[in-house]
């Protein structure tokens, strides 16, 4: 074969070593934060427990300036921690950075990737506040002691009945007390650190805890996010698409956003 027809097969080549000089580099990176973001873990967890809550915290996460490394690695660092859909999603939806339009300088805000494991809302406020996610529960945990027996429980329900009295106002519902406390019962259950199953690292779902498998918790909802803001006694602004996604990116039900607003 002559050797300008061989000549096409380089890149293919060149482009297989790419993917096994990323695994490398995604390794390493990985084996090399973990001991840094342990430590930061400990850390924070060290200030919290069941008898001292949570200290609000005070910090805001930044990302590094990117822009001082190479255009390779810096669009690696991208792909891995910069949820790129949810950005171009959000940007085209003139909901997120669409105050760059009226000045450049302003500082632009990126949607980081979270674990879609149902502890996507405290991972992404462990994420905005030390920059990494919430694999302790610790934030989840303070979550659901607030709810379940905080000095400020009975204030929170009181405040949640208001709401959800004015909604079903709007669908003609009228709860029975007996509903009321029932479905009460049923958010502080779904606040709670306990997985309600385990999946493979394959994505299967299976029934038994072995150590290949990861926890899937339940799902939160809007009133979570009021509570949390509580938990942390700071404000908490949700940036979200008009559509719902599921864990596999799926869309589910359109949702609309004054809903989780108006609390």
């Amino acid at each position: 074969m002559p050797p300008e027809v061989a000549r096409p097969m380089r890149p293919a080549l060149q482009r297989q070593d790419d993917i096994v000089q990323e695994k490398r580099l995604s390794r390493g990176i990985s084996h090399a934060s973990s001991s840094i973001v342990s430590l930061a873990r400990s850390h924070v967890s060290s200030n919290c427990s069941s008898e001292h809550p949570l200290e609000p915290p005070v910090c805001t996460f930044q990302l590094p300036d990117l822009t001082v490394y190479s255009d390779d690695f810096r669009s690696f660092i991208e792909r891995d921690l910069i949820e790129q859909s949810m950005l171009v999603a959000l940007e085209h939806a003139g909901r997120l950075n669409w105050w760059t339009q009226l000045d450049p300088s302003y500082q632009r805000l990126l949607p980081l990737a979270t674990t879609g494991d149902g502890n996507c809302l405290l991972h992404a406020a462990s994420l905005g506040m030390w920059g990494f996610h919430d694999r302790d529960l610790m934030l989840r945990k303070s979550l659901y002691t607030l709810m379940e027996k905080g000095s400020e429980k009975e204030a929170l329900r009181r405040r949640w009945r208001f709401q959800q009295t004015m909604q079903n106002k709007e669908s003609g519902l009228v709860y029975t007390e007996e509903e009321w406390q029932r479905e009460w019962n049923e958010l502080i259950k779904l606040a709670s650190s306990e997985p309600r199953m385990h999946y493979g690292t394959n994505g299967s779902n299976c029934g038994g805890a072995e150590s290949s498998e990861e926890p899937v918790y339940e799902s939160l909802e809007e009133f979570h996010v009021f509570v949390l803001a509580h938990v942390l006694k700071r404000p908490i602004v949700v940036v979200a698409d008009t559509m719902l996604r599921d864990s596999g990116e799926r869309h589910l039900p359109q949702y609309h956003l004054e809903e989780s607003t108006s609390l």
